[in-house]
């Protein structure tokens, strides 16, 4: 799946801002990264981040008030402009 894809189940919601989100890979342990949410819906997200996931990643979500999910696996991950990722996620709660 890509981002151009417009296979969805739920209805997309676009942020004015970039939304600002702490989140660490279930198997790396506690290290904190960050990104930027540009969009959320019923069932996942996407953001921009300057780490590299891997596809199938498992991540858990920092508490956020503008996210309900706390984890959630990449299903795609596309170079924006050789310093950036966008990233997409299912999530599971």
């Amino acid at each position: 799946m890509t981002p151009s894809d417009e296979r969805r189940k739920h209805y997309r919601h676009e942020f004015p801002v970039l939304v600002p989100v702490e989140y660490t890979i279930q198997t790396s342990g506690e290290n904190i990264l960050s990104g930027l949410i540009t969009n959320i819906s019923a069932s996942g997200l996407c953001f921009l981040t300057r780490n590299s996931l891997e596809k199938d990643a498992e991540l858990h979500l920092r508490e956020n008030r503008y996210i309900p999910f706390r984890t959630a696996k990449v299903l795609w991950i596309q170079e924006v402009d050789g310093k950036r990722f966008q990233v997409g996620l299912i999530c599971n709660n």
